[in-house]
């Protein structure tokens, strides 16, 4: 068109008019190019996500470590957004309603990651260079000391293991690696979204406090050295493998269930009401093929069976008062005579004269002093 015009031809504008616009044409091809792609492009992942989430809550203790006080609004923003986007996926993970929620927590995510930048310039940090407080320094050493003693400790059961006869070395190997597996879904973003999502529901349903759900969890060294404390303990788990089982009541994870069963070899079963860590634990005892004898329950511990129980386990470190006295009424009932009791406290003992048998202090996730008891 613009050649058709004599006077445009005359003034040799053609030419250059020409030459713009190829420029622009290639310019919205471009465009249209990156919008298509950008179209195109998959969603980020629930893992790319809790990643960008997970590296934005270092930044903020490393914030708070400085001293700036704004910080603990950002963080709990954080947290929400963890628990929103987890709930997104566990409630209408394909619905459109939850596609445009997920976009929202992606913008959210990028404008507070911008808003902490600005909080690092403020004070003089980089993100990949901020001081760590000695309070941050000392609970991450506290955690890879604990670590690296159960490390070395499962190496030396093992290497004793292996001298004798008897499947205990295989079984011990299996639990090292089960116990890698367990350490790196306790340590993501996504786990802990998962679960103050899911409190946050039974809270609202079954009346509990949001702390009667709070996660911990026990190494195996500190769980061996009540048994090595207490003889009557070890022989009435090994008896469970003629008959009767051994039952947890909070087992979580299926932190005990698994040192139970891959320990003695015998059959353990754990009741858990937060859903999501009754269906890991059982997915992980099925990734390690431990069938039937390691089994999990997404239910109320009122209400299980303990005709068959030789070893209760309770984890009732944070359960709330009026729970605690249900369960200790629910053993005093229910449970046969010889029948022992794993407690992290011995209230028990004092509620329903129950015997002590031992007492001991290990190491566990929340304390290095923490005392369990067998009666």
């Amino acid at each position: 068109a613009f050649q058709t015009c004599p006077f445009l031809t005359k003034m040799r504008v053609v030419p250059a008019i020409a030459a713009v616009g190829a420029t622009a044409a290639v310019l919205f091809a471009a465009i249209e190019w990156l919008r298509r792609r950008a179209r195109d492009a998959p969603p980020p992942t629930p893992a790319d996500l809790f990643g960008k989430l997970n590296n934005l809550l270092i930044r903020c203790q490393r914030l708070r470590a400085a001293g700036v006080s704004d910080v603990e609004r950002v963080r709990e923003q954080i947290v929400a957004l963890a628990v929103k986007e987890r709930a997104l996926q566990l409630e209408q993970p394909d619905s459109v309603q939850a596609s445009r929620a997920h976009g929202k927590v992606c913008a959210a995510i990028i404008a507070i990651a911008a808003a902490i930048t600005k909080l690092e310039e403020a004070c003089g940090l980089q993100a990949d260079a901020a001081p760590v407080s000695e309070e941050l320094a000392a609970e991450d050493t506290y955690r890879e000391r604990l670590l690296a003693d159960e490390d070395a400790a499962l190496d030396a059961y093992i290497a004793r293991a292996r001298k004798g006869a008897g499947g205990l070395a295989r079984r011990l190997d299996v639990l090292a690696r089960l116990i890698d597996r367990l350490r790196a879904t306790e340590e993501s973003l996504d786990f802990h979204a998962a679960l103050l999502h899911c409190h946050a529901k039974l809270s609202a349903v079954a009346g509990y406090s949001q702390a009667n759900f709070s996660y911990g969890s026990t190494p195996y060294h500190s769980w061996r050295a009540l048994y090595d404390a207490c003889p009557e303990l070890s022989d009435a788990t090994r008896g469970c493998t003629a008959s009767g089982e051994c039952i947890v009541f909070g087992s979580s994870l299926g932190w005990l269930c698994f040192y139970s069963t891959l320990t003695f070899g015998v059959p353990s079963r754990g009741y858990e009401v937060v859903t999501p860590l009754t269906i890991l634990a059982g997915k992980v005892a099925a990734s390690f093929e431990l069938g039937e004898g390691c089994a999990f329950f997404n239910a109320d511990m009122l209400t299980a069976d303990l005709s068959q129980a030789r070893v209760v386990t309770l984890t009732s470190k944070c359960w709330d008062k009026q729970l605690t006295a249900s369960v200790y009424d629910k053993l005093q009932r229910e449970l046969k005579p010889r029948s022992l009791v794993v407690d992290y406290s011995d209230a028990l003992a004092v509620a329903h004269e129950f015997d002590v048998l031992a007492r001991t202090t290990v190491a566990v996730s929340w304390s290095p002093a923490q005392m369990m008891a067998v009666m």
